[in-house]
């Protein structure tokens, strides 16, 4: 658990964003089954931080808001972000719009197969066969989107290259056009690289270190007070309460303090932590929509602890 709230911390810190944000992105990750784990889908967001895809820094957002619609594509997560930042690298100015364009793909596979039937027939590939592939998902589906595109990268005119990437990502590819030509998937997944390890190693490069930064954070009030890392170390298991054992007396007493107050936000919390895994997406919405109220509660309690 330790860990896990420090590599919230990290990528916080480095993407410039909320801790309440990053719990949502990666809680999006794991329950839509892009990532197995909270460390893993910590480690990929830290590895596409280390590159392009946070340039506008909405990387977390785009994480949270676009993961199922990626999962509906048939992507993994590794193969969504990898994408995302070759398309950052090649001129789209955020993340958002690689990200949608992903999920764009998967409404037209299942609104405009026709669509891109035809069009994949036009352009020498088998159409019929392709789109059986892609609304099954998985690798196969994966290794047919990068045949489309190394396909589309080899046509003559740019007016055929927009034709067919209009049939497989949508109006909304116009936007980008010429960020979606240069598309290579494999060439995105080998250059994205080995992502294990890289919230670790972004803590390193940013001068964090697991340990110690977070129990500092522990034992400052108005550091927990403003991310709530108590709350997002409970949610990953019952372990947090031999870790909770292991920090001052007087933190110990803040979350006492926390579980017994009458108040029908902590309520709430108390509920959101009865989740695991799954309790990740909710347990960030509440920490970020109770952060003013939590607080002043943490304030209050601190003071009694103090008295």
């Amino acid at each position: 658990a330790e860990k896990v709230v420090a590599s919230l911390d990290t990528i916080s810190a480095a993407l410039d964003g909320e801790v309440s944000t990053s719990v949502l992105a990666v809680g999006s990750l794991m329950t839509t089954g892009l990532a197995a784990s909270a460390t893993e889908a910590m480690d990929l967001i830290a590895q596409a931080a280390g590159g392009s895809a946070n340039k506008a820094e909405d990387l977390l957002e785009s994480v949270h808001e676009y993961s199922a619609g990626w999962k509906a594509a048939g992507f993994e997560g590794v193969q969504a972000l990898a994408l995302i930042e070759q398309a950052t690298d090649n001129g789209a100015w955020n993340s958002d719009a690689p990200a949608d364009m992903l999920r764009e793909f998967g409404r037209q596979v299942s609104e405009n197969g026709d669509t891109i039937v035809e069009t994949l027939n036009n352009i020498g590939l088998n159409g019929e066969e392709m789109y059986e592939v892609f609304k099954k998902g998985g690798p196969d589906s994966f290794e047919a989107f990068d045949q489309a595109f190394d396909k589309i990268r080899s046509l003559g005119t740019e007016a055929e290259k927009k034709t067919a990437i209009l049939a497989l990502l949508g109006d909304a590819s116009g936007d980008f056009m010429d960020v979606w030509m240069q598309w290579d998937p494999s060439e995105a997944l080998a250059n994205f690289g080995e992502f294990e390890g890289a919230a670790g190693s972004l803590a390193n490069q940013i001068g964090g270190n697991a340990a110690t930064s977070v129990k500092g954070a522990m034992n400052s009030i108005s550091t927990v007070a403003d991310g709530f890392k108590a709350a997002l170390a409970a949610a990953f298991g019952p372990q947090i309460k031999e870790w909770a054992d292991s920090i001052s007396n007087n933190r110990v007493g803040v979350i006492e303090f926390f579980q017994t107050a009458g108040n029908a936000a902590f309520e709430l919390g108390k509920s959101v932590l009865n989740f695991v895994a799954s309790g990740l997406d909710g347990l960030g919405k509440f920490a970020k929509s109770a952060s003013d109220t939590g607080a002043s509660f943490l304030e209050m309690g601190a003071n009694i602890l103090s008295v």
